[in-house]
């Protein structure tokens, strides 16, 4: 297996990409989620279907953005932990 920094510059490593393993209970509120978003798109005249479209990429968008500090934070929270662990004697 290559080593960590040699897989981040091959590409190798693609975190964002990862399947996230889903138990019963993600799958049951994913479902929902359906359920409710169909429910209400059936409410929706056009131009509300529009908006709600606008809302929901507006989401996504603030999401991924959350998920990518995440993944930072904790990067860097895992280096720190590294540094003080390689640096106890």
């Amino acid at each position: 297996m290559k080593n960590i920094l040699s897989s981040l510059y091959w590409g190798e490593l693609l975190p964002n990409e990862e399947q996230i393993l889903e138990d019963q209970e993600h799958k049951q509120a994913e479902e929902k989620v359906c359920v409710l978003e169909k429910a209400l798109r059936e409410r929706l005249c056009e131009a509300d279907q529009t908006l709600f479209d606008d809302l929901m990429e507006a989401q996504l968008e603030v999401f991924g953005k959350n998920e990518q500090q995440r993944f930072v934070q904790g990067f860097r929270m895992g280096a720190q932990a590294m540094l003080e662990i390689l640096g106890e004697e």
